[in-house]
Parts: structure tokens; C-alpha cells; sequence
């Protein structure tokens, strides 16, 4: 048996439950259309202070990465679509 190839991991931290549901929304069709990319959909505190949550994300990234391999990609989702570099860029 041919052993399955291992996904590309995509951390996508959020704001708030709408994007959180909708980063599932997104990986979700990434699995029916057998993509081999991964996205953890995390809500790191719930929602509130931007830099809070951008702050409580890179917490996760760096144990999640420890625990299960690097992330391809990193971001946060919040109203304004920032990524963690233009936030660090800020």
C-alpha cells in the first residue's frame, strides 16, 4: 500500500468564529478536492485586541511546530486581512 504524502501545514489563527468557521469552510474543500494541505483553524484568546491575538498565534505556531513540524505558512485572520508580516511590519 502506497503510503499517503504528508500535507502542507497552514496555520490560520482568527479573530473571531466567523473566521475561524471560515477557515474550516476552506479546508474543508481542500479535503474534497484532495489537496495536500492542512490548515489548523485556531481561535488563540477568543477575539478582542489585534496585537493580543497576534501575539497568542505566534505562542501556538512555536509549540504546534515543536509538537507536529513547521508551518508552510503562517497567518491571522481578523476583519482588517492582515498577515503576521504586515502586522510585524507595523
Amino acid at each position: 500500500m502506497a503510503r499517503r504524502k504528508p500535507r502542507k501545514r497552514v496555520f490560520l489563527g482568527s479573530e473571531g468564529i466567523s473566521e475561524r468557521n471560515y477557515g474550516q469552510y476552506l479546508r474543508k474543500i481542500a479535503d474534497e478536492h484532495d489537496l495536500q494541505i492542512h490548515l489548523d483553524c485556531v481561535l488563540p484568546i477568543g477575539g478582542g485586541d489585534p496585537l493580543s491575538i497576534v501575539q497568542e498565534s505566534i505562542k501556538l505556531i512555536k509549540r504546534e511546530s515543536r509538537n507536529h513540524g513547521k508551518y508552510r505558512v503562517n497567518d491571522v485572520v481578523d476583519d482588517s486581512l492582515l498577515s503576521l508580516e504586515q502586522l510585524r511590519s507595523v
